[in-house]
Order: structure tokens, then C-alpha cells, then sequence
């Protein structure tokens, strides 16, 4: 098993959050999640990959060029995710109303 088959969807939206808010507690209440959770899978990412996301700071959290380029990707890949859903969804409907 490699690194790329640890890397979920919920990781990407748990980097989109955090980059979003730059708060790890406001992007805990944003997925309804515990803050102590997100913030543990924020630090097994950035060690699994050996690099650093976030700069923690007094009152949150800050992107590291890293992050910033992880986030961009992480968006990208969630926006394709949403697109493919639909799309399937969009065959399957013409399907449906084709054999009706």
C-alpha cells in the first residue's frame, strides 16, 4: 500500500475547511466534527506526507505555500468528484425518461 492510498475524500474536505475558515474549531463545527479529531487528521496528513499544511498561530491557523497548493487541488478534486455524481445521475434520468 502506498502513501496515495491513504488520502480520502474527507481528508480533502477536512484541508478545504480549515483553509476556508483558518480555524481549526470553526471548520470542526463546519463538518460537525470533534475539533481534537480534525486537528489530529490535519497533523497525520501533514506527517504522512511529510509536510507542513498549517502554521498554527494564536488564533488559528495560517496556510504554508503547501497548503495553499494542497487546498487549490483539494477543491478541484471535490468540485470533479460533485461533477462526476452528476453526471451519472444526468445519464441515468435520460435513461429512465428514454425507456419511459
Amino acid at each position: 500500500m502506498s502513501i496515495y492510498d491513504y488520502l480520502e475524500f474527507r481528508h480533502l474536505r477536512y484541508i478545504v475547511a480549515v483553509a476556508e475558515e483558518l480555524n481549526i474549531t470553526r471548520a470542526a463545527e463546519r463538518l460537525n466534527v470533534v475539533q481534537s479529531n480534525l486537528s489530529r487528521q490535519i497533523s497525520d496528513i501533514e506527517e504522512l506526507f511529510h509536510v507542513k499544511l498549517f502554521i498554527r498561530v494564536h488564533n488559528g491557523v495560517q496556510l504554508t505555500s503547501a497548503g495553499q497548493s494542497f487546498y487549490i487541488r483539494a477543491k478541484q478534486l471535490l468540485e470533479l468528484r460533485e461533477e462526476t455524481i452528476n453526471s451519472l445521475h444526468a445519464v441515468q434520468d435520460a435513461e429512465t425518461k428514454a425507456s419511459v
